[in-house]
């Protein structure tokens, strides 16, 4: 039987985690988790497209959709779908 007060906690809990969920942007660690991959395993991949793109300019396709602010790693989560899609579907190896 559940309380007043874990009936709260419980609310307060699914609360939290939709504000995290609607979050636009995820941090490195989130991301290798999400993604349930290393967080060095995403670096390599960022590493990997930003050759590519240094090599080929805008023709190698949808990139990983990340930013740097004082030098810490976000992903937009819409736009980590978008690229997981494309990359999925370019069967791309890193």
């Amino acid at each position: 039987m559940r309380t007043e007060g874990s009936k709260a906690i419980s609310a307060s809990t699914e609360e939290a985690n939709m504000v995290q969920s609607e979050r636009p942007l995820m941090t490195l660690e989130e991301t290798a988790e999400f993604l349930n991959l290393t967080e060095y395993q995403v670096k390599n991949i960022i590493s990997s497209e930003n050759a590519l793109r240094e090599q080929y300019g805008s023709e190698v396709g949808t990139l990983f959709p990340y930013i740097v602010v004082q030098h810490e790693i976000y992903v937009s989560k819409m736009g980590l779908i978008s690229w997981l899609e494309d990359a999925t579907r370019d069967r791309r190896e890193y």
